[in-house]
């Protein structure tokens, strides 16, 4: 009658027999003290195994619908964690006393099993057998395009290629750069955690200090800090190292307006390690005497100084913090906060 009715289609299976996946977690471990318990140390060796994990795995073409999801895939973590713990107590109040607290862990993530099947793509990230999940994945970047001839004498990557563009590597070489020459980029997921705890006193002075960091992780960085001003974004000072003829070895490829091919596909040039150590806390603080607190008319009174943030190292560029969330820059920056205060008992 010449209107729009509307209707529904089943387009794809169910599966009645979609379970929980399970999850077998295997560990030994060891905990010891030494010299009157002034060391103790903790160790653990672990490994988790997970089972039907859903997946839609694929079915013929025939059966007119789409595939199910299945109970199938199989990942482990496998790692170990360390703590070491000193502790030197004073002998008599007020004497000098200390204790120091450190701590080493790393866990290894990996997809074991996905029933032949794979690699399940997600734009830059991907899930295959034998890489941890979400691994970063792309073209390997081999550098910058150097000249005119260059680009003519390597596989074809896109018609607007330019000097001074990143280059891929052709991984079959086949002469032609497409989806059948990317790998793995490396991973997110971070490696060798670690904290050391230190803190002292003397007297009525103590102090205390906080450090944490990561020994392996890699971030991925994208659009406006990676492309800088060929779209009028943003751009920093790490953007002033842009290749030209007289800058062959720049860290960033050459701007050309509103030309992307060097950002738009994922690809290692922009793979950032983001490994750190963080200045946590730091604190000074001083407990008045007993003189004092009478003088005050309060029980117990303590007035310290504090730090937040104050100090990192990391190989990062572009100057992130190497926590930001990517891919995207659009964070609020961790800040460094100083604080003064008092703790007071009445």
């Amino acid at each position: 009658g010449g209107q729009t009715h509307t209707g529904a289609a089943k387009t794809s299976l169910t599966n009645e027999d979609i379970t929980w996946e399970t999850t077998t977690a295997t560990n030994i471990g060891v905990d010891a003290s030494f010299l009157s318990s002034r060391l103790t140390i903790s160790a653990d060796l672990y490994q988790r195994r997970t089972e039907d994990i859903l997946l839609d795995l694929p079915i013929p073409g025939i059966v007119g619908r789409g595939a199910p999801t299945q109970n199938a895939g199989v990942v482990e973590n496998n790692g170990w964690e360390l703590s070491v713990n000193w502790r030197e107590r004073a002998a008599n109040e007020g004497d000098f006393s200390y204790s120091i607290d450190f701590n080493l862990s790393d866990n290894r993530n990996e997809v074991v099993d996905l029933v032949g099947t794979g690699p399940y793509i997600s734009w830059m990230w991907a899930t295959i057998e034998g890489q941890p999940i979400g691994v970063l994945y792309g073209y390997e970047a081999v550098g910058l395009f150097q000249s005119q001839q260059e680009i003519d004498n390597h596989a074809f990557q896109h018609p607007q290629t330019h000097p001074g563009d990143v280059k891929w590597k052709d991984q079959n070489e086949d002469g032609i750069i497409n989806q059948d020459d990317k790998v793995p980029m490396g991973s997110e997921l971070p490696r060798y955690q670690f904290g050391l705890n230190m803190s002292a006193s003397y007297g009525n002075f103590d102090a205390s200090v906080f450090f944490q960091g990561v020994g392996k992780q890699d971030r991925y960085v994208i659009l406006g800090l990676a492309e800088g001003p060929i779209w009028e974004n943003y751009t920093t000072e790490w953007h002033l190292d842009y290749w030209t003829p007289d800058n062959p070895d720049a860290r960033v490829p050459a701007p050309y307006l509103y030309q992307n091919q060097s950002t738009a596909n994922p690809n290692s040039w922009w793979v950032l390690d983001a490994k750190y150590v963080k200045l946590r806390n730091l604190q000074v603080g001083y407990t008045l005497p007993e003189t004092a607190t009478n003088w005050l008319g309060v029980q117990r009174m303590r007035v310290y100084l504090s730090g937040k943030n104050l100090w990192q190292y990391t190989p990062m560029e572009l100057g992130l913090d190497p926590e930001y969330p990517g891919p995207v820059g659009d964070y609020y920056p961790q800040t460094k906060s100083i604080s003064l205060g008092t703790n007071i008992s009445f």
